[in-house]
């Protein structure tokens, strides 16, 4: 690109000049306008810059004369002034200008040129051109050419259809008007039809005729652009120049979606790092070459232990550091050949490749890194000026030895991690094939409780809570389980119910059943000294952000009353988000409804703090109350628990009271109310109503 610059300022021009050549163009500077005209007249520039006052004429005149040279009739010719009269500048644009720059805004005329160079730059591409009269298909073609384009000619529309679903082109010129049985409208037509990107081919269309309806017609039908015959150089290169620009813009765009696709389908947005679905790609190539080469491999399922409290209290953007942190320092634990992947929230897996030809080798080593990762795990993270704490569980898996795909692998390694948090003091474990029979029966105890709970098969016994007196003071609602003639221990399902996410659908059941008993329970006529029924929150459901607007919403549906329910929560399951959980319950108490903490001694509740919690009772755990009489540090603490609930002004439950003896001592040490198998075995729907019927008929009250 060649340009012309007239400047008789030497200082301005000395800069321009410099900031012209560092941006690779070829410029000519002259001091005045005629020396100016005289070169545009010997050569043909592709773009003048002119000052307002060179030292021979004004711009206007300079524009006025340059404008006369045939070559230069729609050159870009651009003003660069310090003055900014606006009848000056209105002259200088009649005078034929194409823009006006402030001397200051040199930045600016520099972009400007740089985007008018790109209309100059050659064309690349390939072309079909659709032309039935051979002296008007040479003239353009060698227009096309001359500008770095490969051509490809045919004369009718039945043979350029016939190449277009053969060959891939960037663009499709059509006259269309062409002799034969297609047209060039039809042609037009069938490119359009087209499925996938040959489809979205720009056309430009070609016409002797340059009606507004031909036009929007031919645009309507799918051209891009028209050009009207006799077709002019400069118009149709600009025109072709356009058309192919869009087309490369569009593949651009497509390509970055692509990506983006990708990325979304195949790396986790946190971290960056694989996600589950390509590492069961990586695992299943992984194990073909491992079988193929007899060699072991390992997959390590690593956990962090603390990110729920972490993000829960800290805040997910901490928590999304955090992730990225221990992604870099998995990263640079594995070896080159070795993958991570994020599995979602705090999961990460780790594939060690060609360990060894020996199991016990290859244990060794994946055992090491296993512990690699733990002393990593273990040093703080230091994230916006704080130190956070945390650790890893890590479970193993060697293969291949008996999975059968990548699915069964990180199965079995999430196994092993499960084994690993709840049984292994060092947090570490590998998979074995017991693990396998566990997780199979664990696998079948949840279809069977999907559907036990969506059939209704489950039933709530009940068991009474009495005070020191004897008197009925509440019911607490225990969810039991009968499969294949035997009563699956509740701890057992319950966790489940949590791990496939029944949990909630399980809790919504109790709630109904247990409003229904109550309804009905009502109109039979309740003891005056009966407070309501106790149902257990899964630390699952409390921790949802409207568990608290739905329990009240559905109690409302219902028709319960709120003062006839008292929810249990265990301690860890309170103090694991005290600011949600306080929160949540503290608006289930606005409405009348009471809060238990179940377990209570066993956890890890700050003393200094649970005054400020929204509860209404506590429950001193069983295993304390059993071991009383022989364990003095237990029956101490029975007593610190009943008089620190005394002070707070809450009621203190003793659950697990089993004899006489423990009755006695309870009631002695000021206990407010006592449950256990002593006083009333947990009881089915029947019997609870016989017992109410039978026991408390003089102290019933009417319905309220």
């Amino acid at each position: 690109m060649r340009i012309l610059c007239v400047e008789g300022n030497k200082t301005f021009r000395s800069i321009l000049e410099k900031q012209l050549t560092m941006e690779g163009l070829s410029c000519r500077f002259l001091a005045n306008g005629a020396e100016g005209l005289s070169a545009a007249r010997q050569i043909a520039f592709d773009f003048v810059c002119v000052s307002m006052f060179p030292d021979d004429m004004q711009a206007t005149h300079f524009i006025e004369e340059l404008r006369k040279i045939p070559c230069y009739v729609h050159t870009p010719v651009v003003l660069f002034t310090s003055q900014y009269d606006e009848q000056v500048l209105t002259d200088v644009l009649k005078a034929g200008a194409t823009e006006v720059f402030h001397r200051q805004d040199l930045e600016t005329l520099i972009t400007f040129v740089r985007r008018y160079l790109g209309r100059y730059e050659p064309l690349a591409g390939s072309v079909m051109y659709v032309e039935d009269s051979l002296v008007q298909q040479q003239a353009v073609s060698l227009i096309l050419r001359n500008v770095g384009l490969d051509v490809m000619c045919v004369t009718s529309a039945e043979e350029a259809w016939e190449l277009f679903q053969q060959n891939s082109y960037d663009l499709l010129i059509v006259d269309v008007v062409l002799t034969g049985d297609m047209s060039g409208i039809r042609l037009v037509n069938n490119v359009r039809r087209l499925c996938g990107d040959a489809g979205d081919t720009p056309i430009l269309a070609v016409s002797a005729y340059d009606e507004p309806s031909r036009r929007i017609e031919l645009l309507n039908r799918g051209a891009n652009d028209y050009v009207c015959k006799p077709v002019l150089q400069d118009e149709l290169i600009a025109r072709i120049r356009g058309l192919i620009g869009q087309k490369r813009l569009l593949e651009q765009v497509r390509l970055e979606q692509a990506k983006t696709l990708h990325r979304f389908e195949y790396l986790d947005a946190t971290t960056d790092l694989p996600n589950r679905k390509m590492l069961l790609q990586i695992l299943e190539q992984e194990m073909a070459r491992a079988i193929k080469h007899n060699y072991f491999s390992a997959l390590l399922y690593v956990d962090l232990n603390s990110f729920r409290a972490i993000n829960d209290t800290m805040g997910h953007s901490v928590g999304d550091q955090l992730l990225r942190m221990v992604a870099q320092r998995l990263s640079r634990i594995k070896r080159r050949e070795d993958s991570l992947a994020s599995l979602g929230g705090d999961d990460f897996a780790m594939v060690l490749s060609e360990l060894s030809e020996d199991r016990q080798v290859a244990a060794d080593y994946c055992r090491g890194v296993a512990d690699q990762i733990q002393r990593a795990m273990a040093r703080p993270f230091e994230i916006d000026g704080k130190l956070v704490h945390s650790e890893a569980t890590v479970g193993m898996v060697l293969f291949p030895l008996h999975q059968t795909s990548s699915v069964d692998v990180l199965r079995q390694g999430e196994s092993a991690f499960e084994q690993a948090r709840q049984e292994s003091s060092s947090r570490v474990s590998f998979f074995s094939r017991e693990m396998q029979r566990q997780a199979e029966q664990r696998f079948t105890l949840q279809n069977a409780l999907r559907h036990a709970v969506r059939q209704q098969k489950l039933e709530i016994y009940y068991q009474p809570i009495f005070d020191p007196n004897g008197q009925l003071l509440s019911l607490e609602a225990l969810s039991r389980w009968r499969h294949n003639g035997e009563m699956i221990p509740p701890d057992l399902f319950i966790s489940v119910a949590e791990e496939c996410g029944l949990i909630h659908e399980l809790g919504d059941w109790v709630i109904s059943t247990v409003a229904g008993h109550l309804r009905r329970w009502q109109q039979l006529g309740l003891p005056n000294s009966f407070e309501g029924v106790a149902i257990n929150i899964s630390p699952y459901q409390l921790l949802q952000e409207r568990f608290s607007v739905h329990l009240l919403k559905r109690l409302d549906e219902l028709g319960l009353r709120c003062d006839l329910l008292k929810i249990e929560i265990t301690e860890n399951a309170l103090i694991a988000n005290v600011d949600r959980t306080s929160v949540q319950l503290a608006r289930l108490r606005d409405c009348g409804i009471r809060v238990s903490l179940d377990d209570f001694g066993i956890g890890y509740s700050s003393m200094s703090y649970l005054q400020q919690l929204p509860v209404d009772q506590l429950k001193i755990d069983r295993s304390f109350i059993w071991n009383m009489h022989s364990n003095p540090a237990a029956l101490a603490i029975v007593q610190t628990i009943i008089t620190m609930g005394q002070s707070l002004s809450m009621q203190v439950v003793a659950e697990g009271v089993e004899t006489l003896e423990q009755q006695q001592q309870l009631v002695s040490m000021g206990c407010n109310a006592l449950q256990g198998f002593f006083l009333q075995i947990p009881m089915t729907f029947t019997d609870t109503e016989a017992f109410l019927k039978a026991g408390q008929r003089s102290q019933a009250r009417p319905q309220a």
